[in-house]
């Protein structure tokens, strides 16, 4: 890669993790303008069309024509994929519109555990990691640092569970089944972009239905155009634009390096939280936080290195 490729790769790489960063922040900043499933429809139903557009600029007829004409024999793991995104997507959007963004980003960390045990479970080359006694240590660390996050908000050790942090485990479990569908039927089939412009097409169909079964009302009051601003940026930058550099990223940086890039979003998520909504940190959620961090980085970190010694030269 030359100098220019990466300062160009790096850039981008920075973009995604703004984009990421900031985009828990807005959910949790419109939560009394709009509903939970109305932010996730929108942004969602956005990216969707944004997505298409670029698919349709990016490939040729030909590829056009041939990536459509596979659709139909793999409908129902995309719909399958589709449907487990809009559960991620429910349980991402509660995560921050319930709690604190810097404080749920952190726990939202999970999602590397979850996602390299199911990694494990449905590849066996995955299960490489499991020689190696960092893993162990990794995961003894985020398991301590989760446990340490979540009693710096509820009243240190012996404080009471608030249901609500349930959301972001269960957002990084639901990533993780994304994931590994993903990988083990669609990524074979479709180039990346293809395949999440359908997935998205299935996930809006879900929200929609959603939408018109949610309680209450979608839209309080009379919200100013500056919301309406915030709402459909974000949604078109957290959602298309990020996951878009993400795909332009991994190839260059490799997934490791990605993964461990993307550690650095709750530290994005905690200072904008902290300049926008006035969250503070307490030292126990900076000592948990640390080692939660510091564990998925090793687990990433050994991950990485097993699979590499997998790979035949």
């Amino acid at each position: 890669m030359t100098r220019k490729e990466w300062a160009k790769t790096i850039t981008a790489a920075g973009a995604m993790l703004l984009c990421w960063g900031t985009a828990p922040v807005a959910i949790n900043f419109l939560n009394n303008t709009f509903s939970l499933v109305f932010q996730a429809f929108t942004r969602y139903a956005l990216s969707m069309v944004l997505l298409w557009i670029y698919q349709k600029m990016l490939l040729c007829r030909e590829d056009w024509e041939d990536l459509w004409h596979l659709v139909p024999r793999h409908l129902p793991w995309i719909v399958l994929a589709g449907f487990l995104t809009f559960v991620f997507q429910l349980f991402f959007t509660a995560t921050y519109f319930y709690l604190a963004p810097g404080f749920a980003n952190l726990l939202y960390q999970n999602q590397v555990v979850f996602s390299l045990f199911m990694g494990m479970l449905f590849f066996s080359e995955e299960r490489a990691v499991l020689k190696n006694r960092f893993f162990y240590l990794g995961l003894g660390a985020v398991v301590t640092g989760v446990i340490l996050v979540i009693r710096s908000r509820f009243g240190g050790i012996s404080g009471s569970l608030d249901p609500r942090v349930f959301f972001p485990l269960g957002a990084g479990l639901a990533w993780s089944f994304v994931g590994v569908t993903v990988k083990k039927r669609l990524s074979p089939v479709f180039p990346n972009g293809f395949s999440t412009s359908l997935v998205f097409t299935v996930v809006t169909f879900f929200m929609f239905i959603a939408l018109l079964i949610e309680p209450g009302p979608m839209i309080h009051g009379t919200p100013a155009g500056s919301r309406w601003v915030i709402l459909l940026g974000t949604g078109f930058a957290g959602v298309g634009v990020g996951h878009t550099l993400f795909y332009y990223v991994v190839p260059r940086l490799g997934v490791s390096l990605t993964g461990g890039l993307q550690l650095m979003v709750p530290f994005i998520a905690g200072i904008t939280s902290f300049l926008v909504l006035g969250e503070t940190v307490k030292p126990l959620q900076v000592g948990g936080g640390i080692l939660l961090l510091g564990g998925c980085a090793l687990l990433l970190r050994t991950k990485g290195k097993a699979t590499k010694e997998q790979t035949p030269l």
